[in-house]
């Protein structure tokens, strides 16, 4: 168990490395197989429109794993990704997230693409190629 000191410095530096700083008229668009996920509007759209409506951590927990494709991303870093930083670190809520992300990209069937793997004893990969896309918007 990490002191109140450790893992204050923990969750900075963890913080650091997964979360970037929005910046004023930035958009990106992410794709992965048929899914694409706005960052300016903050929208998951699948196919043509179809809109899965996100909480704000489901969001911040995608926009993790899309940050970070193929790579274990383990659970305190996910705390911090989603912004949970008042909670124990071995607090399960981030499964609760993760599951209720699953599901929402139809990965509760067996014929979907499993997109969020768990890794054993290490935390969960996002098992996808991701494209980014950068628009332009105009500033005014």
């Amino acid at each position: 168990m990490l002191k109140a000191s450790e893992r204050a410095g923990l969750l900075a530096r963890v913080s650091a490395a997964l979360c970037e700083r929005p910046e004023p008229h930035r958009n990106r668009i992410f794709h992965f197989d048929d899914w694409r996920v706005s960052t300016k509007r903050r929208r998951l759209r699948r196919g043509t429109n179809r809109e899965v409506k996100l909480t704000a951590g489901e969001f911040n927990l995608l926009m993790a794993f899309l940050k970070n494709p193929g790579r274990v991303l383990s659970r305190e870093q996910l705390l911090v990704a989603t912004h949970v930083y008042d909670q124990e670190v071995f607090d399960r809520s981030i499964d609760v997230k993760i599951l209720r992300l699953r599901r929402k990209l139809g990965q509760h069937t067996g014929s979907n693409p499993q997109y969020i793997r768990t890794e054993r004893a290490a935390g969960y990969v996002f098992d996808s190629v991701v494209n980014v896309e950068e628009l332009r918007t105009r500033s005014h």
